[in-house]
């Protein structure tokens, strides 16, 4: 991954810790609420905010108790959704499923700086972490293989080349098919 995107993925990552400046109580959100915030942040977007959106959560929990109003302006509202917005952009700007060990300690060491403190959990760079982690530790299938071949060959628009992160993950996958191995990508 271009550095550049990691860093903009860090830097609107640490903005999103240290500006959650608005806390938006989900138990008193109301109908015409949910409707400003699922707005804003679907013209932000230009798609349909995902599931784990403020949008979306605050559209699920307003069917709790429709008439009911956080007594926020809209300008905070949208603002509040343009933050969330922000956070999904630069959440799909990587996948976090194919980063390398060195792109996370990048991403971490961005962020870290950004913050002036280590990422706490729950940060992009953690999550980050936490996924090469677990990836590490399992047996490489043809499924992730395929995934990382996938996105790398979107990044650089062409196959990636012998020697690349997704070839070395592919022959892994291959070893592992063909002599009933259970090599990890740590290998």
């Amino acid at each position: 991954i271009d550095p550049e995107v990691l860093r903009a993925a860090a830097l609107e990552d640490a903005n999103r810790l240290l500006g959650e400046t608005l806390s938006i109580d989900l138990d008193k959100v109301g109908a015409k609420d949910a409707r400003i915030l699922m707005s804003e942040e679907h013209k932000c977007l230009g798609y349909r905010p995902p599931s784990d959106s403020l949008a979306a959560k605050a559209q699920r929990s307003s069917t709790k108790h429709p008439e009911s109003s956080l007594g926020l302006d809209a300008a905070t509202l949208r603002e509040a959704a343009r933050a969330d917005a922000e956070r999904i952009k630069a959440d799909r700007a990587i996948n976090i499923n194919t980063l390398t060990a060195k792109e996370a300690r990048r991403l971490q060491s961005e962020e870290q700086k950004a913050l002036g403190y280590r990422p706490p959990p729950g940060s992009l760079s953690a999550e980050a972490q936490s996924v090469l982690d677990r990836r590490d530790r399992k047996p490489v299938t043809k499924e992730l293989a395929a995934e990382i071949m996938s996105e790398e060959h979107r990044r650089l628009g062409h196959r990636p080349r012998s020697g690349s992160f997704a070839a070395i993950v592919q022959g892994l996958a291959d070893r592992n098919q063909r002599h009933d191995t259970k090599l990890t990508i740590a290998d």
